[in-house]
């Protein structure tokens, strides 16, 4: 349970400084595709084991004390969305030339 707690919380702030890393190479017209492609599987990683830490805290709730369970919820959600978000970019692309 505390390894699934600890895979979240490292992927899920492995995706948080991937942000600067990518608008620093956006500026310094470096490829983002190794960044974007490592935040894709950093995400998916952090809902997994944040998924994973809340179903097997539920059955023990005195060990999940604290903002671990506030925090692994927020993961969940908010790695969701991500994932949603990138699903609707991808859905909604018509192309560069499309007006």
């Amino acid at each position: 349970m505390a390894l699934a707690f600890r895979i979240a919380a490292i992927s899920g702030a492995y995706v948080l400084l991937c942000v600067p890393g990518i608008l620093l190479a956006e500026a310094y017209e470096a490829p983002q595709w190794p960044l974007h492609t490592s935040q894709l599987a950093a995400v998916v990683t952090c809902l997994v084991a944040a998924a994973a830490y809340l179903r097997l805290s539920r059955s023990n709730p005195h060990q999940a004390s604290g903002l671990r369970r506030p925090l692994a919820l927020a993961a969940v959600v908010l790695c969701t969305l991500w994932l949603a978000f990138i699903v609707f970019a991808f859905a909604s692309y018509r192309g560069i030339d499309h007006p």
